[in-house]
């Protein structure tokens, strides 16, 4: 906790100023422990908005709208397909997207989607009706370079059935984890063999190897200094 308000404190020293904090959102983890976190900072007058991330579940979906996060990042892709060459992710995340929308729409929550971890213009097509993409670079530069006239433009979200949770299959009822820790870790364990827990987890360890080194390099510098 106190490393995210520090964030905020910091940036009040950025030349030029980034403006009023209500334009900083913080990118936290979906764990158990990240989400409570998320709950605490979006309770804070003035609010702190969080994002997050590293988001593969249903499970992770319903506890961060619970928590009042500004926006979630369901990863389409888990996140190795990024670093190792040829790795595919045999089950991407598009209905998850399109299901998170709904339900947050469904039950009047302030959290929207961000959909993220893309790696072809197709995928970025896939997610129409998605209101917000992460879109690399490389990735923009492809789609602008397409004309319109050429692009296939899939439309599964528009055309999911409402009562088909957007796609996914999955219900739209309203969950409630407020004090039921072991039931979300035990349905995040369930949800197809632990597969969605294990990218989480995966994920996690990728960004704290480039922290780790990130420190190591700061280091090396206030050493040579």
């Amino acid at each position: 906790m106190r490393t995210h308000t520090g964030f905020v404190s910091l940036s009040s020293h950025i030349k030029p100023p980034l403006g009023p904090t209500r334009r900083l959102c913080i990118k936290i983890p979906s764990t158990w422990a990240g989400l409570q976190a998320c709950r605490v900072l979006e309770s804070f007058e003035p609010r702190i908005h969080t994002l997050a991330t590293t988001l593969f579940t249903p499970e992770q979906a319903t506890l961060a709208g619970e928590a009042g996060c500004m926006y979630i990042a369901p990863y389409v892709n888990e996140l190795k397909v990024h670093f190792q060459p040829g790795y595919e992710d045999l089950r991407p995340g598009f209905g998850l997207c399109r299901w998170a929308q709904r339900y947050f729409g469904r039950h009047g929550q302030r959290t929207e989607t961000l959909a993220a971890s893309l790696t072809s213009t197709d995928e970025c097509l896939r997610l129409a009706g998605v209101k917000h993409i992460t879109i690399s670079e490389p990735l923009l530069k492809a789609l602008a370079g397409t004309r319109a006239s050429d692009l296939e433009l899939e439309k599964p979200y528009k055309s999911s059935p409402e009562g088909q949770g957007g796609g996914l299959g999955e219900s739209l009822e309203q969950v409630d984890w407020e004090g039921k820790e072991a039931e979300w870790h035990a349905a995040m364990k369930g949800r197809d063999q632990g597969e969605g827990e294990r990218k989480m987890n995966e994920a996690i360890e990728i960004f704290c190897s480039f922290q780790r080194k990130l420190e190591d390099m700061v280091r090396t510098v206030q050493m040579e200094a």
